[in-house]
């Protein structure tokens, strides 16, 4: 699907911020693509040009980064909410799928019939026979996982195990946000939500007794430091007796816009918001010049009010529960449909 045509790319803020900083050292919109930077085909320009307006956008990008970051934090967006499914895993045995693939300094384990999940990862996977252990640190498939080290000695057909702890890793992007505080069984499930508590409540309650249930009622999050990036664990209590879909909803990260010349590459918040992070890049290029206060914040400032207002549109007025159901919702989640036969 084509982005709307209202949108502003990565490519117009860089421009635009190229000419707000460096008018007068070339014409207003008379910037080289990436392109025409890479391969030395700037019309009617000198190599030394052409080497000087790549430095300019390479500050200009820098620069149009710094503003969508800005304008990112300035709110809980609408936009950066993702809803995703995961599944509470018991733990899982099957069998290899031929000898694990080493490639420094992972391997590859194939299994034969589907047995992982994404949020497995970190979790370690045990080759029954020889009782040697892999962390698992990548997930291809439900069939395939890589895991650290040498792992091709292993038999074909070997029996292997993924023990449950009660920790499960969340999406890469996974802002440390859980919206609403809560993750709901599948629409057709019996359970009622499981709330989120302090991580030290799940462990609190884990040593004092290792409970199983179906429908765990808590969870916590907690971060882990893995290759010196941050990744998020959820761990539930009581950890689960059989495999159960959940849903939620989190805020999640963002990363930094990279692609310019093939247009390729939109700011999150489409057309809608797309005046507003011009605005917040504007601003970003007064403070680079020393100014924290200016026209430039005056317009930003004012445009991302109206953005805010607009991102709470389809948000209620109030909060809080409404005792006398006047807002129309008065609906029993465990309400069961009957039928009712009448004498003729």
């Amino acid at each position: 699907m084509a982005e709307a045509t209202g949108s502003l790319s990565f490519w117009d803020l860089v421009i635009a911020v190229a000419t707000r900083k460096y008018r007068g050292i070339q014409f207003v919109g008379d910037w080289p693509t990436e392109t025409e930077i890479a391969d030395i085909l700037w019309a009617g320009h000198t190599t030394a040009e052409i080497t000087l307006a790549d430095r300019y956008l390479d500050d200009a990008k820098r620069i149009a980064n710094a503003g969508y970051k800005r304008f990112l934090i300035a709110h809980d967006w609408d936009f950066l909410t993702t809803r995703t499914t995961l599944t509470g895993w018991v733990t899982a045995t099957g069998a290899a799928d031929g000898a694990p693939a080493y490639g420094d300094p992972e391997s590859t384990v194939t299994a034969a019939a589907a047995m992982f999940y994404p949020s497995m990862v970190g979790q370690t996977l045990t080759f029954d026979v020889s009782g040697r252990e892999f962390v698992i640190e990548a997930y291809t498939s439900a069939l395939i996982v890589d895991v650290t080290g040498d792992a091709s000695m292993e038999a074909d057909e070997a029996v292997i195990t993924v023990t449950a702890t009660g920790y499960q890793r969340l999406p890469d992007d996974f802002g440390g946000e859980m919206i609403d505080e809560r993750i709901y069984f599948a629409p057709d499930g019996l359970g009622d939500k499981i709330v989120e508590v302090p991580i030290g409540r799940i462990i609190d309650a884990r040593a004092g007794s290792d409970l199983t249930a179906q429908y765990p009622w808590a969870y916590g999050l907690e971060t882990v430091q893995v290759g010196g990036y941050t990744r998020w664990n959820v761990s539930f209590w009581p950890r689960w007796s059989a495999n159960t879909t959940l849903h939620y909803r989190y805020r999640k990260q963002t990363c930094e816009l990279t692609s310019a010349d093939g247009v390729t590459d939109y700011p999150l918040g489409g057309a809608e918001f797309s005046t507003a992070i011009r605005e917040a890049c504007m601003m970003m290029v007064e403070e680079d010049r020393g100014y924290t206060k200016g026209p430039a914040h005056d317009s930003y400032n004012v445009t991302l009010a109206q953005a805010v207002q607009r991102d709470s549109r389809n948000k209620p007025r109030n909060r809080g529960q409404n005792r006398d159901n006047s807002d129309g919702f008065a609906y029993p989640r465990r309400h069961v449909f009957g039928s009712v036969t009448f004498d003729g």
